[in-house]
């Protein structure tokens, strides 16, 4: 009877034991299993903020886009006021150059026109 109580007593050492085992593997489990959660939750924020990069650069890429595309518009405006400016600067030039013609044939006759009074004048004397 001593050595059944014996061998009774050493199988509840060894089922505490085991239990013990058990408890402490169903902790390390559950450890990991969290800490494999959190990593999953760090993943999928880590996502989303690349997500909203994203969205964000491409916020940033279309409005980039729009200002170039403006600014080429202003380029082509500025082009076409300067080949506007340029024929009226042309035409400006012109007008002064026929005005001054004008000026020196006016008084190219005046000065004709003088002379043939002198000439009627120093005929009828």
């Amino acid at each position: 009877a001593v050595r059944y109580r014996l061998l009774e007593d050493e199988l509840a050492t060894a089922r505490d034991a085991l239990e013990r085992e058990r408890g402490e593997r169903g902790e390390e489990r559950a450890k990991s299993e969290r800490k494999a959660e959190e990593a999953r939750l760090q993943v999928a924020r880590a996502e989303g903020e690349r997500t909203r990069m994203e969205v964000v650069m491409l916020g940033a890429q279309r409005e980039a886009e729009a200002l170039v595309i403006e600014r080429n518009a202003s380029i082509a405006a500025e082009c076409t006021i300067q080949e506007e400016l340029s024929k009226v600067e042309s035409q400006l030039r012109r007008a002064k150059e026929a005005e001054a013609s004008l000026h020196e044939r006016v008084m190219s006759e005046k000065l004709a026109a003088a002379t043939a009074r002198a000439e009627i004048a120093s005929l009828r004397e």
